[in-house]
């Protein structure tokens, strides 16, 4: 908390969803039973059969009366040269579907990389999708399901940025229904990391890795901050197992030149590296059996230092033992 700038969010039920196999079910059940708002964060809105599908679910929701808002990076969502982006959005428009963008810099530095939905104010997701086929059908990825009160929390990072990019909210919504604590549930903490701002998702890391004492299991696409790699390295010297998988086949050929140029050097400290067959897109990790992340957030400078991220924290043994058997060790 104090190197993160996080407090607790209490107990939650956290659903530790794997591929877009299992993720859409639960995503447009939440849509389906929306009463009042589905609120919709995302780097990146193909407009392709995944993103058009999702895109009439929510104008149906919308011709209903259900506030459906939409918040998209104009670069990841390349809503500036994709024909087919610029019909999507109209189409949102035209819909019902209040669509706010923000604009990327000249030299792309500060995007809003982050991935959040949140239905009604009492159910939310995040991860590391975003919405389209590369992610939902191509790609091996991860999203969560949260109820409890960590949901208040994405509602914040959510409308946060709707507001910061010209977005309103009327005075008469119910944006924060009660939220109790779930018997039994995951302690969670919502940790935000502002562009430019601070760095907290990358002092959560360090943290953690400096204090492992047994195992520390990182998948992540992009891996090429040397702060991470020394702190990995020198866990791995101390005797901590460490674990990093990697996608073989990386989309972004230039980050992974610069991840493998680590590989000596971590190898030599004891890291063990392996390579997913195909592209893993999920950004988790788990430390001493106990400890997650997972959420939207890579491991290079642009994630750590430059881009606005989100992270969930979960102490819990039952879900990291979830994790490290249905994600690691399948991986």
């Amino acid at each position: 908390d104090t190197v993160a700038g996080t407090r607790s969010s209490g107990r939650n039920t956290v659903q530790f969803l794997i591929d877009g196999g299992g993720v859409i079910a639960p995503a447009l059940a939440a849509i389906d039973i929306a009463k009042k708002s589905v609120h919709i964060s995302v780097f990146q809105f193909q407009a392709d059969e995944v993103g058009w599908n999702l895109t009439r679910i929510l104008a149906a929701k919308a011709r209903k009366g259900v506030k459906v808002r939409v918040l998209l990076d104009e670069h990841g969502s390349a809503v500036k040269k994709d024909p087919e982006a610029l019909k999507l959005l109209a189409f949102m428009s035209a819909n019902g579907i209040e669509v706010r963008v923000q604009k990327a810099p000249l030299l792309k530095g500060h995007l809003d990389h982050r991935k959040v939905m949140v239905i009604d104010g009492d159910v939310g997701f995040t991860g590391g999708m975003n919405i389209g086929n590369l992610y939902q059908v191509d790609w091996h990825d991860q999203q969560t399901l949260i109820i409890g009160p960590a949901v208040a929390a994405l509602q914040d990072a959510f409308l946060e940025k709707w507001k910061a990019n010209g977005g309103e909210t009327g005075s008469e919504e119910d944006l924060y229904p009660p939220l109790r604590e779930v018997e039994n549930g995951a302690e969670t903490r919502v940790v935000m990391h502002r562009g430019g701002q601070d760095q907290n998702i990358k002092a959560m890391y360090l943290r953690a890795f400096a204090t492992a004492q047994k195992s520390i299991r990182i998948a992540n696409p992009y891996f090429a901050d040397p702060e991470i790699v020394k702190a990995l390295s020198a866990a791995a010297l101390r005797g901590v197992r460490v674990q990093v998988v990697l996608p073989e086949d990386n989309d972004q050929k230039l980050v992974q030149r610069a991840s493998r140029s680590y590989y000596t050097d971590m190898i030599k400290a004891g890291i063990e590296i392996y390579e997913y067959k195909g592209m893993a897109h999920e950004k988790v990790a788990v430390i001493d059996g106990y400890w997650s992340t997972f959420g939207s957030s890579n491991l290079d400078s642009r994630s750590l230092v430059n881009n606005d991220e989100l992270n969930l924290v979960v102490t819990d043994s039952v879900l990291a033992d979830y994790i490290s058997r249905r994600l690691f060790d399948v991986d």
